[in-house]
């Protein structure tokens, strides 16, 4: 296993963490039966950053890896996350108390806002994370899926302690981070986190791009997933989360750093692997889309924001507008259906892209193949 700094600290993590989010938000508490397994397996092939959420079942992943931990806690690093919408100051001093003592631990290794909060300014914020860091409760600090204009924001708000990492999605179908936020955390001594690296199996986005990844695993006598997680720990300061249910498939992702793509096999790669960004009528996507796909029926269900997305709709879209925080949306084909396309991940964003622009201007998107 290879070791990296943590932002501008002396703690040492593993480039491949373990993930604990065992389907994300919405996975039901019963998903995460064997995480401690699957930990116990992933510490004993060298893994030491465990990343989790109080969302992830509902607090359960964090239950489970602190019971888990005991007797361990001191070997490894330990990362988790303000609650979503929990981002004012009282939110931030509950939400650490509640994880701290969900995962059995008197102090976090790394703690995370999760997701920003446009309605909560972030000097109230930043104000908690310095109280809850002087206080010992937590020994660096992060944030995740911030925009690049947040992430200096928040950097510049800190005065007794420096942003130690940011926390994105990053695979071969979403590689906007590229742009400014990775730029900016090599030049700040920041560590950039990667979540979803192997996009849930899918690996990349067009069956060209999976069949070169399919070449190099059989030239390095390895799994694509393995190729992938090589090609992502090579880069430099990046540290990639992964995780699985199924013990093999611990094995075989955080065996990935044994190892090394040739700097011209890392290229090739790297440059092969470009997301196919397309623009798409966004009329002809809520049509083609369901209700539960698209999320609102209507332009003004979205405004009205019923299922309490944070950030809201329309709160994202104003951020649309200054430039800011875009990935492509993602859609797939339908074979039985008068119009052929449906939302498969980005709801938020259409919406918010909606609102911004209006139905006429089209949206980027990439379009899964199967």
């Amino acid at each position: 296993m290879i070791y990296k700094e943590l932002g501008k600290s002396d703690i040492k993590i593993s480039t491949l963490g373990f993930g604990g989010g065992i389907g994300g938000s919405k996975s039901s508490t019963s998903s995460y039966d064997k995480i401690g397994e699957s930990l116990l397996r992933s510490i004993d092939l060298g893994v030491n950053f465990i990343d989790t959420s109080p969302i992830y079942g509902l607090g359960e992943s964090e239950r489970i890896i602190g019971k888990t931990l005991k007797g361990k806690r001191k070997n490894v690093i330990l990362a988790t996350k303000v609650s979503p919408g929990r981002t004012d100051y009282k939110g931030v001093i509950d939400s650490v108390d509640e994880s701290l003592r969900r995962l059995k631990t008197d102090y976090i290794d790394l703690y995370q806002v999760h997701w920003p909060n446009p309605a909560i300014p972030l000097e109230e914020t930043a104000r908690a994370i310095e109280k809850i860091y002087n206080s010992g409760k937590i020994r660096s600090f992060g944030v995740s899926n911030f925009s690049f204009s947040e992430v200096k924001k928040i950097n510049s708000l800190l005065s007794s302690l420096s942003l130690s990492s940011v926390q994105f999605e990053y695979n071969f179908c979403e590689r906007s981070s590229e742009k400014n936020i990775i730029p900016y955390c090599l030049e700040n001594s920041i560590t950039p986190i990667a979540y979803t690296p192997l996009m849930r199996g899918k690996m990349a986005a067009t069956k060209e791009q999976v069949n070169l990844l399919c070449r190099y695993a059989k030239k390095y006598n390895c799994s694509v997933a393995q190729v992938v997680l090589s090609w992502m720990c090579s880069l430099e300061k990046m540290v990639a989360l992964t995780t699985s249910s199924k013990l093999e498939r611990i094995k075989e992702n955080f065996s990935a750093t044994d190892f090394k793509l040739s700097n011209q096999d890392s290229e090739d790669i790297s440059n092969s692997c470009i997301p196919p960004v397309v623009e798409i009528d966004t009329k002809f996507i809520l049509k083609s889309s369901r209700l539960e796909a698209s999320g609102y029926a209507s332009l003004e269900d979205a405004l009205e924001n019923k299922n309490l997305w944070s950030p809201s709709p329309l709160e994202l879209a104003n951020q649309m507008k200054r430039g800011e925080f875009l990935k492509a949306i993602r859609l797939k084909r339908l074979k039985d259906s008068e119009y052929n396309l449906e939302i498969l991940e980005g709801k938020l964003r259409f919406w918010s892209w909606v609102i911004a622009f209006g139905w006429d201007k089209k949206i980027p998107s990439i379009i899964w193949e199967d």
